[in-house]
């Protein structure tokens, strides 16, 4: 066992120096880190970095405000409206509003080293106020990975200050910039627990959301595991999902993240084409679809009695559970109605007409393509899909599941002209 952590140390130092070479990242993972990693089977955690407008990576922030980029980020990761609600309802009685370096009041003068390093006290830190073990990984994950936000959580009387820094002010005293990317690690952070060592904890909240009461109830007794009251939680957690249900959200310069779509759809399509009939579901979409049914959502067709083979439907869950457009055919239609929400809601016709043939060198993740009675979607270059698009099809005889698609980004096979549009840019940017 000591031998494979160091050459599995050895193994992470060479992927952190060559792939983010360019970035301000210590190489050498200490052996707390590495040990929380390996016991938790990940491992490689990859954080990537921030640009002025968005971030992305695992977790995609998009909006103009910090509760937006929380929302977003975890909508982003996979969680639901309902979900993303009731874990905000418990982040905001954890950390002060938002406030991701907030230190728990109690302990705020047990000194830097104890915090840093003492698994063995609920000190808790962060959106979610990681204690114990937890707290620790979280901070030497950050000193491995990105040191130089540490001081944020070091500074405790400048940025924490009993709990009189809420989350507006935290970005207020440090920069969007910095605040991004602290908010993006913590929910990278998130990710890589409810992956492996709080899967079982994220299953049981995941099934018991159906409302958003349940949601802030079960995320409290199945993940902060504290013995907590619910009502102010209950009533942050319904205040989140009045204000930000259904809502999309862009940044400042109209970056458009594509790191969680392409992210999807490796859990979501079949990487290589098969030709029809083809039935046979990714397990992710199988189980997505599942979900998506029981909560009223629109899946598309049915063939065969399997749910999710249609084009309009991959599509339409596709750019909601990536968190690419959440709100995406909110009308639940088929093919045309999409192609009239799309028209209907900013998104721009990338065609210089509608019968102008596209110019497919200007095609971007997340451009979705629409004829008559079909409709896919570009997801670009994505190691191990053999496509650059990805679609499905509906029909007896026609029916794929999702998967790397050989459609022509040009023309259809009856050769009528493909329309592509553009989630809230303006053609050719």
């Amino acid at each position: 066992m000591k031998h494979f952590k160091t050459r599995l140390r050895i193994l992470l130092s060479l992927i952190l120096t060559f792939s983010l070479i360019t970035s301000p990242v210590s190489a050498e993972m200490s052996d707390t880190t590495l040990n929380n990693l390996y016991d938790n089977r990940a491992f490689y955690y990859n954080p990537e970095g921030t640009v002025s407008s968005c971030v992305t990576g695992s977790t995609n922030l998009a909006g103009s405000n910090y509760e937006e980029w929380v929302w977003s980020g975890l909508i982003s990761l996979g969680f639901n409206e309902i979900q993303t609600a009731g874990i905000m309802g418990n982040m905001a009685r954890e950390s002060n509003y938002l406030n991701p370096v907030q230190h728990e009041g109690t302990f705020q003068n047990r000194g830097w080293e104890i915090t840093y390093n003492d698994t063995s006290i609920s000190y808790g830190i962060g959106l979610i106020q990681w204690s114990f073990g937890r707290r620790v990984g979280l901070l030497h994950s950050i000193n491995d990975n990105a040191p130089e936000l540490l001081k944020y959580f070091q500074e405790v009387s400048t940025y924490s200050k009993g709990y009189t820094v809420d989350g507006a002010k935290f970005v207020e005293l440090a920069g969007e910039d910095v605040a991004k990317q602290i908010y993006a690690f913590e929910l990278d952070y998130l990710k890589t627990e409810a992956e492996n060592s709080e899967k079982s904890g994220y299953d049981k909240f995941r099934n018991e959301s159906s409302t958003v009461e349940e949601a802030a109830k079960s995320y409290r007794k199945y993940v902060e595991r504290g013995g907590y009251t619910d009502t102010d939680r209950i009533k942050a957690a319904q205040d989140y999902y009045n204000k930000y249900s259904g809502q999309t959200f862009g940044s400042a310069s109209g970056c458009v993240d594509s790191g969680s779509l392409q992210e999807f759809v490796l859990k979501y399509a079949w990487p290589t084409y098969h030709k029809a009939v083809f039935t046979e579901r990714m397990p992710d979409y199988a189980a997505a679809i599942s979900r998506r049914i029981s909560e009223g959502k629109y899946v598309g067709g049915s063939v065969n009695g399997v749910a999710g083979i249609d084009c309009g439907g991959f599509v339409t869950t596709l750019l909601q559970e990536s968190g690419f457009e959440p709100n995406y055919n909110n009308g639940k239609g088929p093919t045309d109605a999409q192609e009239d929400w799309v028209k209907s809601n900013g998104w721009t016709l990338l065609n210089s007409s509608s019968s102008s043939p596209i110019d497919s060198n200007i095609l971007q993740p997340g451009d979705v393509a629409f004829m008559d009675g079909h409709t896919f979607v570009y997801v670009g270059d994505i190691d191990g899909f053999e496509s650059k698009i990805a679609s499905a099809s509906y029909g007896n005889r026609s029916a794929r599941a999702p998967m790397a698609g050989r459609e022509d980004l040009v023309y259809s096979s009856k050769s009528e002209v493909i329309r592509w549009y553009r989630k809230g840019t303006n053609q050719g940017e």
